[in-house]
């Protein structure tokens, strides 16, 4: 039987760790880089080195810990509170002494427990977790949902019986790392083909999004002087294309048959090349992973010559959460004089005249994901802000309603 301990207060430890080991100086023009990637890439330390405030504000985003090694988690995760699966099968999140476990019970006896090592996704809307055996890595099958403030079945899992043996690979990696090397696993689980722990570099570091960096590190180490950035890909250099090609890396789903990884993409690069030709993909565009698509679908984007992600997300910066602050994007396009160009906002007060997103962005059901927090109950929906730009008319109606309360 494992026995819970009070779990201790979640701390920013990594980052605290990050910012002493980057804070060793770069030795001059004898910059090496040690990165896994390979020679071109400089690795975080070295940026680091130069933009400590940006690093600051961009090491508190959703991108950059959207995958992690697991040392603990946030204390209000970890409950007494069990998921039944059935009559004689459950399964609790449980601190231990030796670390944190997902631990199957089978008639009140321990069956399997396996531990937290690998994060994948920030928490911030959920997090999946995943641990390593024989070289491979594999799903936990409770995912924590941020919306429910609880743990709910894995999307896709199975609802009868946990499920521990669904591996995690390099695919998954690509949207959620910014590098990974299969590795061929030597024993068990399913098929050959396991993931180099060494090689992964966890969340979505500089150069994932700004290019191999050791030539820029270089010329700036000799040209301290000079400000303008060298040998570097920056937001404003990319044409419009590139700058929504480098996010639909991640953002235009993984439904089409890959020709390359991903990982070799470069900002710049085309990501249609990445792909099979005609490899088709589904035609639906889910409010999960298909921002792209629904961005795309929508007339702001069409009729714009400029509109783009960076247009509304700062992309060094945690996106905010409050509605009226991401409006005020839209209100810069669509005001007229001293008002908002909107019938719908002349009839409100403030502050819900500056509130655009909650009725022309609103939160859908995901067709892909629900959440399974009770097996005995039916599964709630997985709600996502849409990022198709349109009128949905029952989110006036529920907009104005709010008004009159």
């Amino acid at each position: 039987m494992f026995k819970l301990v009070k779990p201790t207060t979640f701390t920013v430890a990594l980052i605290v760790g990050l910012v002493f080991l980057f804070s060793r100086c770069i030795n001059g023009s004898s910059f090496q880089s040690t990165d896994v990637r390979g020679p071109e890439y400089a690795g975080l330390q070295a940026c680091f080195q130069c933009h400590k405030n940006i690093f600051s504000s961009y090491s508190h985003t959703t991108h950059f810990s959207t995958s992690r090694l697991v040392k603990e988690l946030p204390a209000n995760w970890i409950t007494e509170k069990y998921f039944v699966f059935n009559d004689s099968v459950k399964l609790i999140v449980a601190k231990t002494d030796s670390g944190i476990f997902q631990v199957e019970y089978v008639n009140d006896k321990t069956a399997l427990a396996k531990p937290f090592q690998v994060a994948i996704g920030s928490g911030d809307k959920a997090a999946s977790f995943g641990y390593w055996q024989n070289e491979k890595l594999y799903q936990l099958p409770l995912t924590y949902f941020a919306a429910i403030h609880g743990w709910a079945n894995s999307p896709g899992f199975p609802s009868a019986e946990p499920y521990f043996y669904r591996p995690i690979l390099t695919r998954c990696f690509e949207c959620h790392a910014s590098f990974a090397k299969e590795a061929t696993a030597s024993t068990g689980g399913l098929g050959t083909i396991g993931i180099d722990s060494a090689s992964i570099i966890y969340g979505i570091d500089c150069e994932r999004c700004h290019g191999p960096a050791t030539n820029h590190v270089r010329f700036h180490i000799k040209n301290v002087s000079e400000k303008e950035p060298k040998y570097i890909a920056t937001w404003k250099s990319l044409s419009r294309q590139q700058k929504l090609d480098a996010c639909a890396v991640c953002h235009s789903g993984n439904d089409k048959a890959l020709q390359y990884p991903t990982f070799g993409f470069k900002p710049g690069d085309t990501l249609a090349n990445y792909y099979f030709p005609f490899s088709g993909g589904s035609a639906e565009s889910d409010v999960h992973g298909k921002q792209m698509q629904l961005l795309a679908a929508s007339r702001c984007f069409q009729v714009s010559k400029s509109l783009e992600c960076g247009s509304c997300h700062k992309l060094h910066e945690a996106s905010p959460r409050d509605a009226v602050v991401m409006s005020a994007s839209c209100v810069n396009c669509h005001r007229r004089g001293p008002h908002i160009d909107c019938p719908v906002a002349l009839k409100l007060t403030s502050p819900l005249q500056n509130n655009c997103v909650d009725c022309h962005m609103p939160f859908l059901p995901s067709k892909k994901i629900n959440i399974q927090a009770e097996t005995r109950q039916s599964a709630r929906d997985y709600l996502l802000r849409t990022h198709r730009i349109a009128i949905y008319p029952e989110e006036s109606q529920k907009i104005l309603l709010q008004q009159k309360e």
